[in-house]
């Protein structure tokens, strides 16, 4: 065995997990190699490359957001470890054209009016665009949920950075954020029943508002829109705030043909700024966005094969994406699914 596993074993598992079970009675009659899977058992504890793969995708290359150069950069190095492994044929396989490639190189904001000087916690909306070096501006607080609220700020914006959502409450949490499952409750998984895919219900009206709402900010010239995160404790949620492909039509959801330089930040900085605007304390922030758009990027698959031996003539197809959304390292988005050295991206198709 020496320190890698054989392609025939790694297909045996593959084929053990993926067969369904009624399958798995229909051939009770074939001798299950039990040396095999203890081999394979061995590998994964004793010399598991499960954290250091993960390290690599996300210590070193981080996020991968489709059509960014981490992304590439990512996926050739996957294809070197391929190599390396022994699969067959690694390789990056191009799907098409994806639209904008985008990355994020350099973001800072710090208030530097009021009682003290402190650090905004942020990160940049996807696809939108970045400012012209360093720039100090005054801060806003202009919640606009209607377009009655429009009206309200016409004539007051142009230069400024906008907050443009009211705020929200933040609770304390008093229930541990993890917990270990129980029997009944991996039981009660065991006996689910799937009814479909499950959609988040979005309401269209308020889409269709944000969407004029960030036309109506960039018409009155504002610099800037800062937004609340949806997570607390200093977690931010953050994903597009432009279009990847303006030309393209899929999407529940138009966006501007040009939209301003948009950050999502933690929600306590923003309540901090909204409390201090309130209070008649005027706030600047010296805000620094380089954000770097590069136009028809190609999207692309990486692939490998394991073949197998004995069961040559049958294919089994594993597959995960290998993207990930550009406001953390791509750990839980991507990379546990596509991470270790027993099935390692292989013979998967990760787009």
């Amino acid at each position: 065995m020496n320190t890698r596993v054989r392609p025939s074993h790694v297909l045996l598992v593959a084929l053990l997990m993926a067969a369904p079970a009624a399958a798995q009675v229909a051939t009770t009659s074939e001798k299950v190699d039990y040396d095999a899977i203890y081999k394979i058992k061995e590998e994964g504890f004793q010399r598991s490359q499960v954290m250091d793969t993960a390290s690599w995708l996300t210590d070193v290359y981080g996020p991968r957001l489709t059509g960014s150069p981490s992304f590439k950069a990512a996926a050739n190095w996957a294809v070197k470890r391929l190599t390396e492994w022994g699969a067959t044929n690694p390789h990056t396989e191009s799907w098409g054209t994806f639209g904008r490639g985008w990355v994020n190189e350099r973001f800072a904001a710090t208030v530097v009016t009021g009682a003290q000087p402190w650090t905004i916690v942020g990160v940049p909306k996807a696809w939108t665009p970045g400012l012209e070096g360093t720039v100090t501006a005054e801060v806003v607080f202009a919640p606009m949920e209607n377009e009655a609220d429009l009206e309200k700020w016409k004539g007051k914006l142009a230069g400024k950075i906008v907050l443009p959502m009211p705020t929200r409450e933040v609770k304390a949490h008093f229930e541990p954020e993890a917990t270990r499952m129980s029997e009944a409750d991996l039981a009660k998984l065991s006996t689910f029943e799937p009814v479909g895919p499950q959609r988040r219900a979005y309401n269209m009206a308020s889409l269709g508002f944000m969407v004029k709402r960030m036309e109506f900010l960039q018409a009155e010239g504002a610099l800037a829109v800062f937004e609340p995160g949806r997570g607390d404790g200093g977690t931010i949620f953050v994903q597009q705030g432009g279009a990847y492909n303006p030309k393209g039509s899929s999407g529940f959801m138009r966006f501007p043909a040009v939209v301003l330089p948009t950050v999502v930040i933690a929600v306590e900085h923003y309540g901090r700024l909204v409390r201090t605007l309130e209070k008649k304390v005027p706030v600047s922030v010296e805000l620094t966005i380089k954000n770097t758009m590069t136009e028809d990027q190609e999207g692309m698959n990486v692939l490998a094969e394991l073949p197998g031996t004995d069961k040559a003539d049958e294919v089994v197809m594993l597959g995960a994406h290998f993207d990930a959304w550009h406001g953390g390292t791509g750990a839980t988005d991507g990379a546990v699914a596509c991470d270790g050295r027993e099935m390692a991206c292989v013979g998967r198709e990760v787009g």
